[in-house]
């Protein structure tokens, strides 16, 4: 029996329906991706991509855009397709700009169809712009991420680049130190709060924005100028220092002796053998027993402790 490929399938439905129809839906879906800009404009890339900040918005977009691009890959080459594809590729670029801007993982190009992908490729090759679907750049890859700044042609646009950048660094490292990284979270909402309302410049945002990404850079270096290995000690002396009133070199040295109890338990597979991880709670528990001066010292042990063996399993 002759096999026939789904996109043979789909051009065969399509033949099947009146051309007519077709050539409307796509000129409606083509109205509706306007509407998502101002005055219905593609023209300015920057002013695109801001205009689809909300979620809602972008979801509605990625929504249309891949019905647009579904019913163009399976149209083309047809010359009935030919009056879209110019917009076909503008919309290409806006949305993996706008993927990449608000780091957005929902938005993904690889059920658009072939032939689409690759004309979208080709003109983004061609305008010389980061390749369709790579990751966009992270915060800790300084001089690629200063490079992608350096592209922008507006404060307004390395404001934006730089706060939905750190947010998305933050996101994804926030198990690793929880107490710092809410800390930073807070600092970055107050400062886009206040950035929305207009409280502050955009030279000034971008400048506080330098600051926390470059207090991010710097975890490994402060580590070690407070006497540890590596960051982890910093993630426990966090969360130490969130719950304890200590100075800091008692914070310290009480840091590298819960490291040392843990580390001293921990065997192969600990974190699925009950009895280890007991044994880890209970030398914790000893060690801060006597620093605790709380009425409800079995529930501060118990936070204090719960936390410890979140970052313990996060990092060994």
């Amino acid at each position: 029996m002759q096999q026939f490929s789904q996109q043979d399938v789909q051009r065969a439905m399509i033949e099947l329906t009146d051309d007519k129809e077709v050539i409307a839906r796509l000129g409606s879906l083509h109205r509706k991706l306007k509407s998502f800009f101002p005055d219905q404009s593609i023209d300015d890339l920057e002013i695109c991509v801001e205009s689809l900040e909300q979620e809602q918005d972008r979801l509605e977009f990625n929504k249309s855009f891949k019905t647009f691009a579904k019913l163009m890959d399976i149209l083309l080459p047809e010359p009935e397709a030919n009056p879209f594809k110019k917009d076909l590729k503008r919309f290409g670029e806006i949305y993996q700009r706008v993927k990449n801007r608000y780091r957005d993982g929902s938005m993904d190009l690889a059920g658009c169809g072939q032939k689409v992908r690759e004309i979208i490729r080709e003109h983004v090759t061609a305008s010389d712009i980061e390749v369709v679907n790579l990751e966009p750049i992270s915060i800790m890859d300084k001089g690629k991420f200063e490079e992608e700044l350096g592209k922008l042609k507006s404060d307004k646009a390395k404001a934006s680049e730089m706060q939905h950048a750190l947010m998305h660094e933050i996101s994804l490292r926030n198990d690793d130190d929880p107490v710092y990284y809410k800390t930073l979270q807070e600092k970055v909402e107050t400062l886009i709060e206040r950035y929305n309302q207009k409280r502050i410049a955009e030279e000034e945002i971008i400048k506080e924005l330098q600051g926390v990404i470059q207090d991010i850079r710097a975890r490994e270096e402060k580590a070690q100028e407070k006497g540890f290995a590596d960051e982890v000690g910093l993630s426990i002396y966090h969360t130490l220092e969130a719950s304890l009133s200590l100075e800091e070199e008692a914070l310290v040295e009480l840091s590298k002796k819960i490291i040392g109890k843990i580390e001293s338990k921990r065997v192969v597979g600990w974190k699925n053998k009950v009895g280890v991880q007991k044994e880890i709670r209970k030398e914790l528990k000893l060690t801060l027993l006597e620093l605790i001066e709380d009425e409800d010292i079995e529930n501060k042990l118990n936070h204090i402790v719960n936390n410890l063996i979140k970052l313990s399993r996060r990092h060994w």
